[in-house]
C-alpha cells in the first residue's frame, strides 16, 4: 500500500461525494497519469470516476454512466498516450445483472464503448 505524505497534493473527490475510491492507474510519463474508480453521492449508487495527474495536482474528469445503471465502477485503465486511455469495469442493471463496461478517453472526454458480455457471464 502506498503511503501518502503530509505535503502530497490531495486527491479530490467529486463535489457532493460521500466516498471516492481509485482502483486503477496508468502513467505515460511522470506528469501524465490517469486513475479510475468510483464515487458515492448521497441518494445514488456507485458512479464512475476518473482523475488526471499533471505532475502537480489531480483533476476530476467527467465520466458517463450507462443509462439506468444502479451502480457503475471502473476498475482498470491503460493509457498509451496522455490523450489515449481505455478504462474497464462493470455496471449493475435495474434487472440486477452485472455487465461489462468500457470507456475511452480521447484527450477531451470519456465515452462509453460497445463491449459484448457473454450470456450468463458476471464480471468479477
Amino acid at each position: 500500500m502506498e503511503r501518502r505524505h503530509l505535503d502530497d497534493p490531495p486527491v479530490p473527490g467529486p463535489p457532493g461525494s460521500t466516498e471516492s475510491v481509485l482502483l486503477g492507474v496508468s502513467c505515460t510519463t511522470a506528469v501524465a497519469c490517469t486513475a479510475v474508480g468510483y464515487y458515492v453521492r448521497s441518494g445514488s449508487g456507485y458512479l464512475t470516476l476518473a482523475e488526471a495527474w499533471n505532475g502537480r495536482s489531480w483533476q476530476i474528469q467527467a465520466t458517463p454512466n450507462p443509462a439506468g445503471a444502479l451502480a457503475t465502477t471502473l476498475t482498470g485503465v491503460s493509457c498509451t498516450a496522455a490523450r489515449t486511455c481505455l478504462a474497464v469495469g462493470s455496471h449493475l442493471t435495474t434487472a440486477a445483472t452485472s455487465l461489462t463496461l468500457a470507456e475511452a478517453w480521447d484527450g477531451t472526454s470519456w465515452q462509453i464503448q460497445a463491449i459484448p458480455s457473454p450470456a450468463g457471464a458476471t464480471p468479477e
